[in-house]
């Protein structure tokens, strides 16, 4: 069994192309990207524009996010990031969503089908509080190292 995580992209972003790990630069991104490196097999970035992003693809920068696409858009979006994420997990793996309704509330129905595990550790905390449970969780695995 894998453990996954997908991490939300960011609206705040470096000005040139940079590997996706890289390209956003918001303290939640740069948190988010920590825990899923210390906790997870493997992870992934979801991207309103790119869809399923590896962390180490090139992409250009964008303005664009999920939260004004509407309900048919962001349907379409979660199938097209399925197909991709189908082809690196397996029945039985863990998928951690650090990411807001919009980019999970069609894909883990899909996922859940498939017979993948979902924790959302995240789900209802507001903005401070997620920096929290992140600072939180980031110590914790640090001194576990």
């Amino acid at each position: 069994m894998d453990v996954i995580g997908l991490v939300q992209c960011g609206a705040q972003k470096k000005a040139t192309a940079a590997p996706a790990k890289d390209l956003y630069n918001s303290s939640l991104f740069k948190k988010s990207k920590s825990f899923v490196e210390s906790k997870c097999d493997k992870w992934f970035i979801l991207s309103a524009k790119y869809g399923l992003l590896l962390p180490e693809q090139v992409v250009e920068p964008y303005n664009e996010t999920l939260k004004s696409y509407s309900v048919k858009e962001r349907a379409i979006w979660a199938e097209s990031v399925f197909e991709d994420i189908s082809k690196h997990i397996n029945s039985g793996d863990k998928i951690i969503f650090l990411a807001g309704n919009c980019y999970r509330q069609f894909l883990i129905p899909k996922l859940q089908a498939m017979g993948i595990q979902i924790e959302v550790p995240m789900k209802g905390l507001r903005i401070g509080e997620q920096l929290h449970y992140l600072d939180v969780q980031n110590q914790r695995n640090n001194y576990g190292k």
